[in-house]
């Protein structure tokens, strides 16, 4: 065995914060990037956050209404 390297975290460095490792990993990583709009009009503004991120909206955005954002 050889030692470790690297700096490793003490203990009064870990918050006590309690969460699911799925929710750690995914503020670690940022997720998969998927946005989500939640529009009642065509996505033409920047107040759409799949615009402003310059993202196409997807299924998930607004299902049932006209989009000119696809």
């Amino acid at each position: 065995m050889n030692p470790v390297k690297e700096k490793l975290l003490t203990p009064d460095e870990v918050p006590d914060v309690e969460m699911a490792l799925r929710t750690a990993v995914t503020r670690y990583t940022g997720g998969q990037g998927y946005v989500k709009c939640a529009c009642k009009t065509n996505c033409t503004t920047s107040r759409c956050s799949c615009t402003k991120k310059l993202l196409k909206c997807n299924s998930r955005c607004h299902p049932g209404r006209s989009c000119s954002n696809i």
